[in-house]
């Protein structure tokens, strides 16, 4: 979080959609970082270390569906993990969904940059079942949403798409599903319970006020589902600071579903 801060605020921040940065991890993957908004997702996922702490429940994971892709940077960070433990290049299949068709298109070069043929990118709108919604775009596609926080650069109207229509396969089929869809989480609990319950692994991250931490944690235990790591998440508007835990207005939880097999389990 550090670096990011100190970067917003020097002067090559203004040169910075210009720089076409590139750069590889310890593993050998390559990162593209075009704009602001990459930089910010990878910062997180490479700097800021966001999700180290759930990495070493994966470690069984080499099929996932990653809703909200975003660049894809997530999806990467998971190949980098697996790959500095087990000391080889494990095989892995991802599917990755975003509502973006910019960051599709940026998830699927990386794809191609890295040699990932076992990964599949395409356009998903998670949203109310069968109808045309506005999709807020901003400059930088990691704010964009269903939600609009502040003034989009532009609105699109896009179709809902079912989550399950949009893997084409089984859940069973998969380790794990990562889910961070800026508050239209609460679309997957409403309309498709069934698949969300029918995954080994879920990460997801959840943000207030459209999907709360409270309301996941209420459904975790009535599902009686294991909560394997909670951790909130850096947010400008907590009034209350909360620490780990569903009180923080945005956060992180990764749990096991009772009942499906799968080699994710660790």
């Amino acid at each position: 979080m550090k670096v990011w801060q100190r970067l917003q605020q020097s002067l090559a921040w203004r040169f910075f959609p210009h720089a076409g940065l590139g750069a590889r991890t310890a593993s050998g993957l390559a990162l593209r970082v075009t704009d602001k908004g990459d930089w910010a997702s990878a910062s997180e996922v490479f700097i800021e270390r966001t999700y180290d702490p759930f990495f070493h429940h994966l470690l069984g994971v080499r099929a996932w569906v990653d809703v909200g892709c975003n660049t894809g940077f997530f999806s990467l960070g998971l190949v980098e993990y697996l790959r500095a433990q087990a000391n080889r290049v494990p095989a892995t299949r991802a599917v990755l969904l975003d509502a973006s068709a910019r960051s599709v298109a940026k998830a699927r070069d990386l794809a191609a940059a890295n040699d990932l043929s076992g990964w599949m990118c395409r356009r998903c709108v998670i949203g109310p079942a069968g109808q045309t919604v506005p999709f807020y775009e901003f400059k930088y596609s990691v704010t964009s949403s269903l939600f609009p926080k502040a003034r989009p650069e532009r609105v699109e109207q896009v179709a809902t798409t079912l989550l399950a229509d949009a893997i084409g396969t089984p859940p069973a089929d998969f380790d794990l599903l990562k889910v961070d869809i800026e508050g239209a989480e609460k679309f997957l609990f409403d309309q498709e319970e069934a698949l969300l319950r029918a995954f080994p692994l879920v990460l997801m991250e959840w943000h207030q006020p459209e999907w709360p931490g409270s309301a996941l944690e209420r459904w975790l235990d009535a599902t009686n589902a294991e909560l394997l790591e909670v951790r909130s998440l850096p947010c400008d508007w907590d009034p209350v600071r909360q620490g780990h835990s569903f009180g923080s207005p945005v956060g992180l939880a990764l749990w096991r579903n009772q009942g499906p097999s799968a080699a994710g389990r660790s």
